[in-house]
């Protein structure tokens, strides 16, 4: 039962990762790279929550891991792909260079986000 609710954790977190990358290219339209990564990370979050919302409704501790997690996750997208972006301006077409850089600070939030699953689980702390 625990490793169910884990792996729809992680299925909703992969599914508003992909709306948070693709979404930031109609953000970009409009915006600064910088306010399309903070607002495709909003779209990103939505999505999962809304796949996860009858889950939350159940635990309210859910609820206020998902969004701790959130909020350090944003942090760290918009730092990783700000960074990444600073390093790549001057040597690629910003095309190129934005979605690299929230490509690699996606990448990074896969993996935080499974460790932080992962370490969170119940299972994990009574074993």
């Amino acid at each position: 039962m625990q490793k169910n609710r884990y792996v729809e954790f992680m299925l909703a977190d992969l599914i508003g990762i992909g709306c948070n990358f693709l979404s930031r290219f109609l953000f970009q339209e409009a915006l600064s790279f910088e306010l399309s990564v903070l607002l495709s990370y909003f779209v990103g979050t939505v999505t999962a929550y809304s796949m996860l919302c009858s889950a939350f409704t159940k635990r309210k501790k859910s609820l206020f891991k998902f969004v701790t997690l959130n909020i350090a996750g944003l942090l760290q997208t918009f730092i990783v792909s700000i960074w990444i972006f600073a390093v790549l301006e001057n040597d690629v077409a910003e095309d190129i260079a934005c979605t690299t850089a929230h490509c690699v600070a996606l990448g990074c939030l896969i993996i935080t986000d499974y460790i932080s699953h992962s370490r969170m689980s119940p299972a994990k702390r009574r074993a």
